[in-house]
């Protein structure tokens, strides 16, 4: 397991290719994505796909970098920034929990992880630690759209990629197609495990560009 410094993600190349291939192929109208940062990557790379009519929600749990997002995406007028946690407060972990998980990938070649070993978990968590936010911001957005998003794009913190993947599966009443960013790194590398090992997935696309990502058909079964 490689430790990488966190930092802002820089979305070009064969992501960048990718995602504006897709998008402008399926023409997606719902758009679902977490983990906005500043609403200059792959909010952007998205919305500069986009040439019709659309709604598209993304979620930051930072408030400052929300603000930020809102004010970079004001052109935008089919985006809503939305301020809060993106899964239920009940399924985030905790320092513990986040130590235990990372610690489970210590000794798997090829996998990064953000921070050093001695305060990463904590760093993790505090990724996530606002008070006076919403949570379940996902579930919102799902419930807007009847739970049949077309597009759902996920790279929030690194300790919960795979629970917020698997908590959108959760809600699902739709086929959709998934972007996943970092599936060489914890943040979304079970999650790929998954998709290759499920046959309602149709992977589409992986690339080892930067730290990997994915992008996958969804067959919703019922």
């Amino acid at each position: 397991m490689k430790i990488v410094r966190s930092g802002i993600s820089v979305d070009g190349g064969d992501f960048k290719l990718s995602v504006s291939k897709i998008v402008k192929e399926q023409k997606f109208n719902k758009i679902i994505e977490t983990g906005t940062y500043l609403g200059l990557g792959t909010t952007s790379i998205i919305a500069n796909s986009l040439n019709n009519k659309y709604k598209m929600y993304t979620i930051e749990v930072n408030p400052s970098r929300a603000l930020e997002a809102t004010k970079n995406l004001h052109k935008y007028k089919n985006i809503e920034v939305i301020t809060g946690l993106s899964i239920p407060k009940f399924l985030l972990p905790n320092e513990e929990e986040t130590t235990e998980f990372l610690n489970r990938y210590e000794n798997i070649e090829g996998i990064w992880v953000d921070h050093q070993k001695y305060n990463r978990a904590q760093l993790y968590v505090e990724e996530c630690d606002f008070d006076g936010i919403p949570d379940d911001c996902l579930g919102m957005c799902m419930k807007k759209f009847d739970y049949k998003p077309d597009l759902v794009m996920l790279d929030s913190a690194g300790h919960m990629g795979f629970i917020e993947f698997k908590y959108v599966l959760s809600l699902l009443k739709g086929s959709c197609v998934f972007i996943l960013d970092d599936v060489n790194h914890v943040k979304h590398y079970d999650s790929l495990r998954l998709m290759k090992n499920d046959s309602r997935f149709n992977v589409l696309k992986i690339s080892s560009e930067r730290f990997g990502f994915c992008i996958a058909e969804y067959n919703y079964q019922g």
